[in-house]
């Protein structure tokens, strides 16, 4: 069994320390010191304030991020609500700009096709009023007269009714209307005849109203040759003048020969007209003289 050697110090015997217990003795030292255990408490106090500081600042950190982004993101809608309102605005100018360069409508009676009408108002107006009521006004007070303008109001709440349903019913409306009208206009015409005692610019009156009504998309060559066939049954008890008459046909074209032949006829009634009125004077004055 080995022991410890001693050491003689100073007339006293001491045993070696080990490292061991020199350990301990500087630790029980460390803690019997006073405010060691109050320092490390203050060191871990303050490392749980700056951890919880970094927190504080991170926090502060996203919502000024998440304020920037939400900001950011209201001026991209501002700026594109702007651009959109820009944009709608250029569009109805362009639309407004072609409207002005389009021909106006012409006004609509209820006679001739409306077909060709209704096209060209709604090229015109369709995309530039604000509603069908807007449109209605217009075309009430501008574009519509006599049989077709009172026929139109009678169309059910024309006022909140889109163009497009009320020219349907309008249409519909108007050809039972114009068929009943042209069946009686097709008599007119076949039965029109001159009474003798009739001016011929009276008859030729009526041979181009009943011919108009009778045949309102006929083309001008077919309406011609209807209107002169009139004519010159009406002269043909005049041997010379519908003989004249053969002749001049045959020097214009089958669209003019009506209008033309018509002044011819005119022209010679004018003539007959005059004539006779020179006689009466001649005749007046010959029986003034012979009763003076």
């Amino acid at each position: 069994m080995m022991h410890s050697p001693t050491i003689n110090v100073g007339g006293r015997k001491r045993k070696p320390v080990g490292r061991a217990q020199v350990g301990a003795r500087k630790s029980s030292e460390a803690f019997g010191k006073p405010g060691a255990v109050e320092k490390k408490g203050r060191e871990g106090e303050n490392w749980c304030e700056k951890v919880e500081s970094w927190y504080a600042e991170a926090e502060k950190l996203k919502e000024r991020k998440g304020a920037s982004s939400w900001e950011n993101r209201s001026d991209t809608r501002t700026n594109t609500s702007r651009r959109s309102e820009v944009k709608d605005m250029m569009d109805g100018m362009r639309r407004m700009m072609r409207a002005q360069a389009l021909p106006e409508p012409g006004v609509f009676d209820g006679e001739g096709d409306f077909g060709e009408f209704k096209r060209a108002f709604l090229l015109k107006y369709n995309n530039v009023t604000e509603g069908p009521e807007e449109m209605v006004a217009i075309l009430e007070d501008k574009f519509l007269k006599g049989p077709a303008k009172t026929l139109f109001k009678t169309l059910p709440n024309r006022h909140n009714r889109s163009i497009k349903s009320l020219f349907e019913e309008f249409e519909q409306k108007l050809r039972k209307r114009q068929g009943d009208s042209r069946t009686k206009a097709l008599n007119e015409f076949e039965n029109l005849r001159k009474s003798p005692n009739q001016k011929m610019w009276e008859y030729l009156i009526d041979v181009e109203k009943w011919s108009r009504k009778a045949y309102p998309g006929v083309d001008e060559g077919n309406l011609s040759q209807m209107r002169t066939t009139k004519l010159m049954m009406a002269v043909k008890d005049n041997e010379n003048l519908h003989n004249l008459l053969i002749m001049k046909r045959l020097d214009y074209s089958i669209e003019k020969q009506y209008e033309n032949l018509k002044n011819v006829v005119l022209q010679q009634e004018q003539e007959k007209r005059q004539s006779l009125k020179k006689v009466r004077s001649e005749s007046k004055s010959l029986r003034d003289t012979l009763f003076c």
